[in-house]
């Protein structure tokens, strides 16, 4: 994550910054704008991976059960070789398509969303850890991930609704991966 700057409906903010309306929760800032590769807010955006917009489902296809569309699995292959770095980014897609689930599900209360939120955090400070001194890499993968999960109106309408729920939230992250998350020891 970065310190001190903005994020969008995905981006940053945390260690004493506050969460936007569309903002959710990592180490540094405070979110709103599309700084640290966040979600545009309602725009436009390219989506890495075809197929699977047309698909009314949130959550689309999951085959092996792990909590990412199939699609999105086989996207994040292509962007890392490194094992460790897979896996976090599988961790990302997997909490954020959960927060988008939350946001797509009637009396999600904020509470809910705000654990969430700190699960999907914890992968990005993991990430933010892993690809020190690169994290322009960080960023670019970040968002090209972001753009393949939420590939239509409903999966980002679902997404920033779950983050406005985070309104007004102040929120601590940690630094470092958390095993129990990410799957990769600190």
């Amino acid at each position: 994550m970065s310190t001190g700057g903005t994020g969008g409906a995905s981006g940053a903010s945390g260690s004493g910054g506050t969460a936007g309306a569309t903002g959710t929760p990592g180490a540094g800032g405070t979110a709103g704008g599309a700084d640290d590769g966040g979600v545009p807010d309602g725009g436009d955006f390219p989506d890495p991976v075809k197929g699977s917009e047309a698909d009314i489902r949130l959550t689309g296809t999951d085959g092996d059960g792990n909590g990412v569309r199939d699609d999105v699995d086989a996207f994040i292959a292509t962007l890392e070789a490194d094992p460790r770095k897979q896996s976090v980014l599988v961790s990302f897609a997997r909490e954020s398509t959960a927060m988008m689930v939350l946001g797509g599900t009637s009396g999600t209360t904020k509470a809910a969303a705000t654990a969430q939120a700190l699960r999907v955090g914890r992968t990005i400070d993991c990430l933010h850890d892993l690809y020190v001194p690169d994290l322009a890499t960080k960023k670019a993968i970040l968002q090209s991930v972001r753009n393949a999960l939420y590939d239509n109106a409903m999966r980002l309408r679902a997404y920033n609704h779950a983050s406005t729920l985070l309104s007004g939230t102040i929120m601590r992250a940690g630094r470092g991966c958390d095993a129990a998350i990410t799957g990769v020891s600190p």
